[in-house]
């Protein structure tokens, strides 16, 4: 089943957001700052894996897989922190 237009949308615009915090970890921020970054990275994985057990519920392996991936970039950026 092909993904639908706007849950397209959601994940190119996820990606960009995981991506740009993801790489936040190598700037120059106070530990408080790093910490919350983290918790973040934290929250968005966890919601990560939520959407990707929904989508393959409901058969948009295609939209399953993306966020798998963004899954684990949000967890391997917390490595980071």
């Amino acid at each position: 089943m092909p993904v639908p237009e706007a849950l397209g949308s959601y994940l190119t615009l996820l990606s960009e957001n995981v991506s740009a915090l993801a790489s936040a970890a190598s700037a120059r921020v106070t530990d408080e700052q790093r910490k919350a970054m983290a918790e973040g990275l934290k929250g968005v994985a966890t919601q990560l894996k939520d959407f990707t057990e929904l989508a393959n519920n409901r058969g948009l392996t295609p939209a399953a897989s993306a966020f798998s991936v963004l899954e684990t970039s949000c967890r391997s950026g917390l490595a980071a922190f």
